[in-house]
Parts: structure tokens; C-alpha cells; sequence
């Protein structure tokens, strides 16, 4: 639970009070096991579910929504998908626009993936960094509404309140392109991050498990099950692994502190693949910042994190 007391209350002040309008406003709801999922349109028709994937560098979609639209193949080269336990290089297809209200993401280019499906639906597609990123993207709890704002805008005094972490760019040793990382401190021990609410939840590898339970207070649970998906949107090929959790005493990023996070620990095979295996480095999961409203601000790179909401379940 992050310990941070703002009311709701002066939420709904500041941002009906905003000093600049967003770009654009849309719902979101908790859906498919817990990740973030909105209503999108391609190609002028929908709308479709996607997930909003902070870790994915390109928005993608799944075989559902290519059966209803003939994607064509683009003619550029494979584009490699980074899962928690594998990765597979895939073709590219000319998918066209894919847009969030009047927020559009033009003539996409990506991949077709295995419909990830959870009960008896399947969301159709990710929106990735490629259309995120250019904007500070605010989430509100307390109405589930995503707004968007452009980079330039001026928020007056509307998040002055709200509690900072830093957020960094890197670009990684395969083809995962422009990511963002937060730098978090484990009990007393620092670990990178990278920024990925598509995981389901936050995942840390070995190094960064024992560095922070070295000489420190932290609570192991029960192994997993083989058939416990574990991050199922980070894992785009629909893996499951076998790992362990354990819960963190405390977990600080900038401004922001966690009491007692549970974290899956497993040496992960992304980790491998993002050339990171031997640093003390996790996927800084949607459980994070789910009962919160929050900014991802990538173009002033910060990580606000605001009040929780009253209306959670």
C-alpha cells in the first residue's frame, strides 16, 4: 500500500481545475486478470480492447482483430517480441491507425501475436511507448479516466501535490527499443526497474532479491504453481514458469514509499534477453499504481503518483 494521504476529495479539485485541457479523455477499466484496458478504433472501426503496455516499445495486435482486417505484411524485417520466459522474431504487418479518441497512432507497422485469452475473451491489441510516449499520461482512480495531455501543456498547480519519482530512458541490447526505467530502493537496496504495467505484477530477478535481503527483513511465501501465469501481458507468448514471491518491508521510488510489496523472484529469461542478468533489475508491475491515480509523464520523465481511490474493488 503506498503511504500517501490525499483525499480524493482534492483530486476531483485539481483536475477539474487544470490550467490546460487534455489532448484527449477516455475510460479504462481493470479487465483481463488486472491490466489497465481501454477502447480503441483501427482503422476507423471498433472499438477494440487494448492494454496499455508501458513496457511494450510499439503497440501490437492479436489474431482476433486480424481476422476481421486484412493486415497486410509490410515487407520490412521480423520484429522480435521480448516475453518473460522466451522471445520469438515475428513479420511485420501494415496494420494503419490506431487511435485512442482523437489521439492516433499512424500507419502502424507491428506484429500479429496469439490471442491472449483469460476465461473466454481476448482483448485485441496493446497500445505501446510508440503512442505514449509523447504525452503525460494522467490516470485517475477515482473516475477511471486516462487523460492525456501534450508534452507542452501547462498543469498550473493541478499535480503540485502528488509525490515524484524519476523515470530514465534506455534502449537495451535487443530490439526492445526506447524503454523507461524507475530506480527503486528495496528495504535498503537499489534495483532498476523497468517501467512495465503490462506486467500483471512486479517481478525482480535473484541478484536483486538477495541484495535486498541481505542483512534485512523480508517474508517468503509459498512457491507458485507450474499453471500460474505470472505477468501474462509482459509474456506476449503466453508462457507460464514456475517461481517464488516474497514480500519487501519497504520500497522506495523518489518521493514514494510501499509497505509490504509481494514480488514474484525469478530469473526471468527477459532479463537475459535485455542484457540486465547480472544487475540487481525487476518489471515494475501494474499492482504498483493500480489503486492510485498517477502520471506517467514520459516527456518531463517523472513518475507522479497521486491519491488512492475511494471507489476500488
Amino acid at each position: 500500500m503506498l503511504r500517501i494521504v490525499i483525499s480524493g476529495f482534492c483530486l476531483f479539485l485539481s483536475l477539474s481545475a487544470h490550467a490546460a485541457d487534455p489532448v484527449a479523455r477516455l475510460p479504462y477499466r481493470l479487465d483481463y486478470g488486472g491490466w489497465f484496458t481501454v477502447s480503441a478504433t483501427v482503422n476507423g472501426q471498433g472499438p477494440y480492447d487494448f492494454i496499455i503496455d508501458t513496457g511494450s516499445s510499439h503497440s501490437l495486435v492479436f489474431e482476433n482483430l486480424a481476422a476481421v482486417q486484412a493486415f497486410q505484411l509490410s515487407g520490412d524485417p521480423p520484429r522480435t517480441v521480448l516475453g518473460l520466459s522466451s522471445s520469438h522474431p515475428h513479420p511485420t504487418y501494415s496494420v494503419g491507425d490506431i487511435a485512442l479518441g482523437p489521439v492516433t497512432l499512424k500507419d502502424a507497422t507491428t506484429v500479429i501475436l496469439a490471442d491472449w485469452t483469460v476465461g473466454d475473451r481476448s482483448p485485441q491489441g496493446v497500445i505501446g511507448l510508440d503512442l505514449l510516449k509523447n504525452y503525460r499520461v494522467v490516470f485517475d482512480a477515482e473516475t477511471r479516466d486516462i487523460f492525456l495531455y501534450a508534452a507542452e501543456a501547462d498543469l498550473g498547480p493541478t499535480f503540485g501535490n502528488w509525490r515524484r519519482a524519476p523515470l530514465e530512458t534506455a534502449e537495451f541490447d535487443r530490439e526492445a527499443g526506447e524503454l523507461f526505467t524507475i530506480t527503486a530502493r528495496l528495504n535498503r537496496s537499489s534495483t532498476r526497474f523497468l517501467l512495465d504495467l503490462g506486467a500483471s505484477g512486479t517481478v525482480i530477478n535473484r541478484t536483486a532479491y538477495n541484495k535486498a535481503t541481505q542483512n534485512q527483513t523480508a517474508i517468503r511465501i509459498a512457491p507458485l504453481t507450474s499453471t500460474t501465469p505470472i505477468g501474462r501481458v509482459t509474456d506476449a507468448l503466453d508462457t507460464t514458469v514456475k517461481a517464488q514471491t516474497a514480500r519487501m518491508a519497504r520500497v522506495r521510488a523518489g518521493e514514494m514509499t510501499w509497505g509490504g510489496v509481494v514480488m514474484v523472484v525469478h530469473n526471468a529469461q527477459i532479463f537475459a534477453d535485455l542484457g540486465v542478468a547480472e544487475e540487481p533489475f525487476g518489471l515494475f508491475g501494474a499492482d504498483m499504481l493500480r489503486d492510485r491515480s498517477f502520471m506517467l509523464d514520459f516527456p518531463g520523465r517523472s513518475l507522479l503518483v497521486g491519491p488512492k481511490a475511494n471507489n476500488n474493488s
